[in-house]
């Protein structure tokens, strides 16, 4: 079999594949899932999605953009390439096997985490940006789930507040 989404379906089905690793991991999940490929596909055998964006800790920096890691990781793509479904494999890819703590990364990634708000004005939103905070346009805010220890108060690493947001079972 050739097809890329018909080939993931059968390494879910069988187990082989456990986790898949998405830098976007949402979108990718839904783009698949309404692929034809996943069609009639039972949801409660899928693997474990983990989003590098969301999940992993990139450290402060000026973006998460998948593209500014690969570079800031000595990876380069082609600029025919670059931002493209191909490209986006080719760059994770690339990153992944030059981390020091992929691992460890995962093994975090794999722990459910509480979710938090960030408490900053709109004109510092680039405060919560930079320290992997995604934007929730429905709740109007900035968002990251961080361990359940978290300070709520600023710290040296986060100039800024946060509050664990309330999330339904």
């Amino acid at each position: 079999e050739s097809d890329p989404l018909v080939l993931l379906r059968k390494w879910i089905e069988t187990r082989w594949v456990t986790a898949v690793l998405a830098h976007q991991a949402d979108f990718d999940y839904d783009f698949v899932m309404s692929s034809h490929a996943f069609s009639g596909f039972d949801l409660d055998k899928p693997a474990t999605w983990i989003c590098t964006y969301k999940e992993f800790e990139w450290g402060k920096r000026a973006s998460h953009r998948l593209a500014h890691i690969a570079v800031d990781h000595g990876v380069w793509l082609p600029p025919a390439i670059a931002h493209s479904a191909h490209g986006d494999v080719m760059a994770l890819c690339g990153v992944l096997t030059v981390m020091d703590d992929l691992e460890g990364q995962i093994q975090r990634a794999l722990v459910p985490l509480p979710l938090f708000h960030a408490i900053v004005p709109y004109l510092q939103k680039d405060l919560a940006k930079d320290r992997g905070f995604s934007w929730n346009g429905a709740a109007k805010r900035w968002e990251k789930r961080l361990p359940e220890d978290t300070l709520l108060n600023p710290t040296p690493d986060r100039p800024f507040r946060v509050e664990r947001v309330k999330e339904k079972a």
